[in-house]
């Protein structure tokens, strides 16, 4: 007996049927590429810039570690070689836990900006930042550079770098203005409280 193959799609129908599918996931996909309002490249450039600033900071970074070994603690090691070693696997440590600080403060910004606050504003040549991304390029690279020029191990004490980094999280939003002064009021009080929020979890981080 042969199959009755009335009843079932051609392949053209089958296509027909598919290409909504198609054009649905391909429209969701734009989108979510399109949602972004920070430059992929501007995420991976701050990134690798702020590193770069710590790198730079290590000779100081390796002084001050050497201060903190004390006269007693050199006599129970008793090999300078040893006490280099201690040195090196402190500040190393440092590094590294930096590294994964500053991705997870980029994990958070980026997040917020497509959650938050998707608009974004034209850079020119292809590159857009939205709100969170000069947040955070405030918050890390100045307080670093200061940090680099004046040899300070730490940046982030004194009353100066903290009205530094409330005036940042105040003031980049107001950049934003345009995009935001139609939006209902819960949704500015959202970008502010995030921006503080994000300039606060540095200074803290």
């Amino acid at each position: 007996m042969r199959a009755d193959t009335s009843q079932q799609p051609t392949v053209a129908d089958q296509s027909a049927l598919k290409a909504p599918f198609d054009d649905e996931v391909r429209h969701t996909v734009e989108s979510a590429k399109a949602a972004a309002p920070t430059s992929k490249s501007l995420w991976v450039s701050l990134y690798f810039v702020a590193l770069a600033l710590v790198l730079c900071r290590l000779p100081t970074a390796f002084a001050y570690a050497e201060t903190l070994i004390t006269p007693k603690q050199r006599e129970e090691i008793g090999d300078p070689a040893l006490e280099d070693l201690a040195v090196s696997v402190a500040v190393g440590g440092g590094v590294l836990l930096t590294v994964f600080v500053y991705a997870f403060y980029v994990f958070v910004a980026r997040a917020l900006e497509r959650r938050v606050f998707t608009a974004s504003q034209s850079l020119g040549r292809g590159l857009r930042t939205g709100a969170f991304f000069p947040v955070l390029v405030l918050c890390l690279l100045p307080p670093q550079l200061a940090a680099l020029a004046f040899e300070v191990v730490d940046p982030t004490q004194g009353i100066v770098y903290y009205l530094y980094i409330a005036a940042v999280a105040l003031l980049v939003p107001v950049l934003f203005r345009g995009r935001w002064r139609h939006l209902p009021q819960g949704k500015i009080i959202a970008l502010y409280c995030c921006s503080i929020g994000l300039a606060a979890f540095t200074a803290v981080g």
